[in-house]
């Protein structure tokens, strides 16, 4: 495919309570998008309020695209994802509108946009339990063990089947930095002062508890089990040790708060090591003012 006719397309990173939703829904509506969330918790229903899902009334009557297309008990994998959204963006390509990719998962959004290869191979994590798969990818590749967040199980999955399907290394597989072949894409990295964005998630998490986490996870937790892909991420593992009793409400509400804030962190770090041709644009210094004139050019010289 020449040059000429890849896609253009805009993405959207950030770390969490940076301000990604409130920006997007302006750019969508000024550059004629669609929105493709790129998120691995809002895929599901019913985990709204944790995951941060936008609300109907705030979508400004944009579509949104890979939200609230899975059941809670689904099992979803980096590479489901990448294959899903990728048919997403060409869908919204025919119908003549620019595709908006916004998240703040930054491995899911590197596979859609940048040449990630994974193979369609059959899950083998049923088999074994998690410290089974890290001693598995410790002994086989021991530079992925190296970088892995030992807390992401997902991550660890993932890794894990690609090390044994496909018999070398999951970060070689990561490492790469040439786009997708089809994409032509501007990517924006939000970025506010550090203080200011702890400020901010400390605010939401209270905000959440307020709109009923607690609630939320009891409804999942009560209807679907425990046994979910998405109830390990922040927000709910932590409500869900307090459901057990393990923790305080105070404890579990200062958790998520100190969780989130060091997921922000390894969220930016991510994206200052992982996300290449990225234009980053201080929010708190009025730099978001310039992401449309950017855009603007970006849409007319390419």
């Amino acid at each position: 495919m020449s040059d000429k006719k890849k896609y253009k397309i805009i993405s959207l990173v950030g770390a969490t309570a940076v301000g990604k939703t409130e920006i997007s829904i302006k750019l969508a509506k000024k550059f004629n998008c669609e929105i493709v969330s790129i998120d691995s918790v809002q895929v599901y229903k019913k985990f709204n309020i944790g995951s941060a899902k936008i609300r109907e009334d705030e979508m400004g009557g944009i579509k949104h695209h890979l939200i609230d297309i899975l059941e809670p008990t689904a099992k979803f994998s980096v590479y489901d994802f990448q294959v899903l959204a990728r048919k997403t963006i060409e869908d919204i390509i025919s119908r003549g509108k620019t595709p908006l990719l916004i998240g703040g998962t930054g491995y899911y959004m590197n596979a859609v946009i940048y040449d990630y290869n994974f193979g369609n191979y059959d899950n083998k994590e049923e088999n074994y339990n998690i410290n089974e798969m890290l001693n598995y990818i410790k002994k086989e590749d021991e530079e992925t063990y190296k970088k892995i967040d030992v807390n992401n199980e997902r991550r660890i999955i993932n890794a894990f089947n690609y090390i044994i399907n496909e018999k070398k290394s999951f970060s070689e597989n990561m490492s790469g930095n040439n786009i997708y072949y089809k994409y032509n894409p501007y990517i924006i990295i939000l970025n506010r002062e550090r203080e200011n964005i702890y400020s901010r998630i400390n605010s939401r998490v209270n905000n959440m508890i307020s709109d009923g986490l607690i609630d939320e996870v009891k409804n999942i937790v009560n209807n679907y089990g425990t046994n979910l892909q998405a109830i390990s991420s922040i927000g709910y593992k932590e409500v869900l040790s307090y459901l057990k009793e393990e923790i305080s409400m105070e404890n579990m509400i200062e958790s998520i708060k100190q969780n989130s804030r060091r997921y922000a962190k390894r969220q930016l770090t991510w994206f200052r090591n992982k996300i290449f041709n990225g234009h980053w644009y201080n929010i708190d210094k009025n730099e978001h003012l310039k992401i449309e004139i950017d855009i603007e050019k970006f849409l007319a010289n390419n």
